[in-house]
Parts: structure tokens; sequence; C-alpha cells
């Protein structure tokens, strides 16, 4: 894989903006991660806790899915943010 230098330095050498390259740069460090599980909401103990969704409509899944993929971020993630984010409203986080 380039570096984030290799790839500025590619874009400017074909005449690329420099604000552009840099942006074009990011952008492709960052859909070249793999993503696993965040380590923003790692375990603190052994206890693992699994939480299924019944019935979710299959359209809006399929959505889910997809602007998770494109935005490269983990379901996981997003949801354990959601829940972190309503509990804090009641300051209950």
């Amino acid at each position: 894989m380039k570096s984030r230098a290799d790839i500025i330095d590619t874009l400017r050498t074909a005449g690329v903006r420099e604000d552009l390259a840099e942006a074009a740069a990011n952008a492709a460090i960052l859909q070249s991660r793999k993503h696993g599980h965040s380590r923003a909401f790692s375990p603190r103990s052994d206890r693992r806790i699994k939480r299924e969704i019944d019935r979710v409509p299959p359209m809006l899944d399929a959505k889910l899915r997809a602007k998770c993929a494109r935005d490269n971020v983990s379901l996981r993630h997003l949801t354990l943010s959601l829940w972190t984010a309503w509990l804090a409203l009641e300051g209950e986080a």
C-alpha cells in the first residue's frame, strides 16, 4: 500500500490541486484500512452480551448495510454509539 505522501506526490504530478490531493489521499487511506470492532467499545471483562433484533424490514436493513459500507463504519460501532448517546441525553451514561 502506498503511503499518504506517495499518493499526494502522484496526484500533484498529475496536476491535481493541493487541497484535493490531500483529500483524495485521506480518502484512499481510509478506504484501504480494514475495520473491525471499534476500540472505543472494548469490553473491560470477559463477559459478553449478545443482542439481536428481530423482524427488521428488509429495505431498511439493505440501506443501513450499504450506508455503513460506504461510510466505512461497522454496524456494531454505529449501534453502540447510538445507545451511548441516548443514555447520555438522560445523564445515565
